[in-house]
């Protein structure tokens, strides 16, 4: 008899065994599993994720810090997050499926929604490219700054863009864009260039009296116009037709408004 309990004893701990095994996660002792999303939902009711950790509210730190402390204690062998590390893992993962973060450009919203009035779709209309520019040649009138050359550089992208027209070859007195920038014939950077030049006939503009009208418009005669002229010429130099203008000043406007990655490589999920 007794050692027919012993044997049932045996075959019930290896059922247990079984068992747990089967559960898996939710045996006892399984490992805890982050639920990130869980995370931002429990903190998105006081904490701004548009903003930086240093910008929230003394409410909101509180409750990220208390967070935090939660998810160091279940990983007591890594390195502690801190509460604003743990907060860029946050609002990383936040970015990744808002549309939210990368850019703060000016946007229409469209949300779509299913029959139990959940949120299932948020779309983000930045405008056609035709608008973006638009948006963006405001951006940039409003915003000259920098050195001189740089504003020599811009304003003469944007006229190319807007459709000003540069005179080429050289007569008398004025030198046009091939002899100021290249030094010599060059057919080939003429032609690459061709969406943009004119004979002074046809309204063409010599680049020195492009870049004197620079400088009596916005700075009044107190800026040496050398310095606005080799901006001026930089921008010939790199700029090779109308499209290319648009699209590094659309390509400029998003650069000032894309706001810096958040690092959380040492995510443990």
């Amino acid at each position: 008899m007794e050692y027919v309990m012993i044997g049932l004893l045996a075959i019930g701990a290896i059922a247990i065994l079984a068992l747990c095994k089967k559960r898996g996660a939710s045996s006892i002792g399984a490992p805890y599993k982050r639920r990130v999303y869980r995370e931002i939902e429990n903190i998105q009711h006081v904490a701004d994720f548009e903003l930086p950790y240093d910008a929230q509210s003394e409410q909101a730190k509180k409750l990220i810090k208390s967070d935090c402390n939660f998810v160091n204690s279940k990983y007591p062998k890594r390195k502690p997050l801190t509460p604003e590390r743990y907060y860029n893992q946050l609002r990383r993962a936040y970015n990744a499926i808002s549309g939210v973060g990368s850019t703060n450009l000016p946007y229409r919203k469209y949300e779509v929604y299913n029959k139990r009035g959940d949120l299932i779709l948020e779309h983000r209309d930045y405008g056609t490219q035709d608008e973006m520019f638009k948006r963006a040649m405001d951006y940039m009138e409003e915003s000259r700054m920098g050195s001189y050359e740089d504003l020599g550089f811009w304003e003469t992208v944007m006229a190319i863009a807007s459709g000003t027209r540069f005179v080429w070859t050289s007569k008398g007195v004025h030198r046009g864009i091939e002899k100021l920038v290249f030094g010599a014939t060059s057919p080939p950077e003429r032609k690459a260039r061709i969406s943009y030049l004119a004979t002074p006939q046809k309204g063409g503009v010599y680049p020195e009296v492009f870049a004197h009208r620079i400088w009596e418009s916005v700075y009044d005669g107190e800026a040496d116009d050398m310095d606005i002229l080799n901006g001026v010429l930089e921008a010939f130099r790199s700029v090779e037709s109308v499209k290319q203008a648009k699209q590094l000043i659309i390509d400029n406007y998003i650069s000032e408004h894309t706001l810096p990655e958040y690092e959380f490589s040492d995510a443990p999920f």
